[in-house]
């Protein structure tokens, strides 16, 4: 028997002794499989929220391995009632954003490292580590390969014998139940086997002692010059250069573990005083988290980086001395924080940074109006008058525009306007909220709206406005769906929507020729859309509390500075605004 033989014998029976030896993870797989099938076959109203498959799957496994490690029943009961965590799981129905995907699956990772292998030292920690992270690879390449196989052998049958009639279905299904069941137990069987001293030593040798500590040396050069051109201009650094900092100190710390599997330490010098090394970068980046909280205050991604930069501080600290260095430790000291401020209400990352937005935004004037209430701001028929100076959108911005107006039919809309000549309050169907220009009053209008609803209420948040382009003709009415968030010209994050649509750039600024230099508004126009400077804020409310949002603007101008009758351009915005809104209603 050829050596691939033997390896595929292996690989083929310790998969039967995967499903036999671990009784839990394989009853786990096997029912939200069949969830998923029931949901996709509208049998049940919802499948299992599959972003918590993984870590469920992750948790009952550490949990196996503690019951064989210790042998105490109080392990093995926790271990079989693992089985039937998915049934309150299914019924609450969690739903996860970006972060809290994140940390669970970093949650995850440390569960696996800490009840796989040894922790007794550095050494044995990235040992189990890497055992970890290149069998779950093994287990994910040999189930693509499976996947590949059969979805080649399914298609060829279909084209031969069935003339390319099957349906989907007998595509799609044996494809998940490879993915939900037989990778996961691949992984269950690979991670089981003993660590051994990691095979690919000499390649991890190469990568860190040629590439990232190189890289490293030269990033470092970089950023104690950039420090040198503070200290010798005597000014601020930018706020966006807490993440570079925080990237390099990371990685850092990552190498300096790796380092301990190493033989011959090249670079042992460096990754002894790198503590010191990262003194200038750690001043850095707490400057300029101070600078950007400052600014704009907390976000939600802004206290997960005071917390990030607050553990990147402790750790090379705890660098210092042989009694405090253990990256196991880092690691259990890592996932606690992420606990507090992922899943603790009140201390949450999302609530801290809701409160600090609120205090902030506290005496933002926000006026809301009623459907039909409030004086008429002019006639419709004055408006028209002046509609001449608006250009007509094309088919496929008009397609979009009137597929959002489609979904918003028959639903509980909500208004939030920048501006009170943005649409006028009488002459549509759906209640109106004015919050003031920029995205600190629209997030304070948001807050404030938000204490009001009524219990079981279930809106839709539609924000219309003006927004600059040189992309558009002036008058053109679009949807936005990818939103960006932009200081001066520095984007920090962004939200998507569901849909075709342009990208805008939510800034703190009009964008023009007026307030940015010719040659920054000539680069940013050709990477974004629209500008505008609310956007984002009603995006990241809305994602927030799970609302849903859609986003239209109208271009009052090409950014050149010339707003061309800028009042009377937002009179003839929102008679297009008003007929659109009562067209499709």
């Amino acid at each position: 028997m050829s050596n691939i033989e033997t390896r595929l014998s292996a690989i083929w029976l310790g998969l039967q002794r995967s499903f036999r030896e671990s009784p839990v993870e394989a009853f786990i797989c096997i029912v939200i499989f069949t969830l998923t099938i029931l949901s996709e076959e509208e049998v049940i109203a919802s499948g299992f929220p599959l972003a918590i498959f993984f870590p469920l799957v992750v948790l009952s496994f550490s949990l196996h391995r503690m019951a064989e490690r210790e042998g105490g029943i109080e392990w093995k009961v926790c271990y079989l009632v693992s089985a039937f965590l998915w049934i309150p799981l299914y019924a609450w129905n969690p739903t996860l954003d970006e972060a809290g995907i994140f940390v669970t699956y970093l949650l995850s990772f440390i569960l696996l490292f800490a009840t796989v292998g040894s922790q007794k030292d550095d050494e044995h920690y990235a040992e189990t580590i890497l055992h970890c992270l290149s069998k779950g690879l093994a287990a994910i390449l040999v189930a693509g390969i499976l996947s590949l196989a059969l979805l080649a052998i399914i298609a060829s049958v279909d084209y031969l014998f069935l003339s390319s009639n099957l349906g989907e279905k007998w595509y799609s299904y044996p494809q998940l139940f490879i993915w939900m069941v037989i990778a996961p137990m691949l992984c269950c069987f690979f991670v089981s086997e003993p660590p051994r001293q990691w095979k690919g030593r000499r390649f991890l040798s190469i990568v860190i002692d040629y590439v990232l500590t190189p890289a490293l040396l030269i990033y470092a050069v970089i950023l104690y010059a950039y420090v040198l051109r503070i200290l010798f201009q005597w000014q601020l650094p930018d706020g966006g250069v807490a993440y570079l900092v925080g990237g390099f100190v990371g990685v850092a710390l990552s190498c300096r573990l790796l380092q301990e599997l190493l033989s011959t330490r090249h670079f042992n010098w460096f990754y002894q005083y790198l503590p010191y090394v990262n003194l200038g970068p750690l001043i850095l980046l707490w400057v300029g988290v101070v600078r950007r909280v400052g600014e704009y205050g907390l976000t939600e991604m802004r206290v997960y980086l005071i917390a990030v930069s607050l553990l990147l501080t402790l750790f090379t600290l705890m660098l210092l001395s042989p009694r405090t260095r253990s990256f196991f430790r880092m690691s259990l000291i890592a996932g606690g924080v992420a606990v507090l401020l992922t899943y603790i209400p009140g201390i949450r990352a999302r609530d801290l940074g809701l409160y600090s937005q609120r205090a902030r935004t506290e005496n933002e004037p926000v006026e809301r109006v009623e459907q039909g209430e409030g004086e008429k701001q002019e006639e419709t028929a004055d408006i028209v008058q002046s509609r001449g100076c608006l250009e007509p959108a094309n088919d496929d911005t008009s397609a979009a525009v009137n597929q959002v107006l489609e979904e918003l039919k028959g639903r509980d809309v909500v208004l939030f306007v920048a501006d009170q000549d943005e649409i006028s309050p009488a002459e549509v169907p759906f209640p109106v909220v004015f919050t003031g220009m920029g995205k600190m009053r629209m997030f304070s209008g948001l807050v404030k709206w938000h204490e009001t609803l009524p219990e079981g209420s279930h809106p839709v948040v539609l924000n219309i406005g003006s927004a600059g382009s040189a992309k558009y003709p002036i008058g053109t009415i679009v949807n936005c769906t990818r939103i960006f968030n932009g200081g001066c010209e520095l984007v920090h994050d962004s939200i998507e929507l569901p849909g075709d649509g342009a990208s805008v750039f939510s800034g703190d600024y009009f964008m023009s020729t007026q307030t940015f230099s010719p040659e920054q508004v000539k680069e940013l126009s050709q990477q974004y859309d629209l500008f505008d400077m609310e956007a984002y804020a009603v995006a990241q409310f809305c994602k927030m509390y799970d609302i849903p949002f859609y986003c239209l603007k109208a271009v009052s101008d090409n950014l050149d500075g010339n707003l061309k009758d800028w009042r009377s351009i937002l009179a003839d915005i929102r008679v297009r605004f008003t007929e659109l809104l009562n067209e499709k209603r």
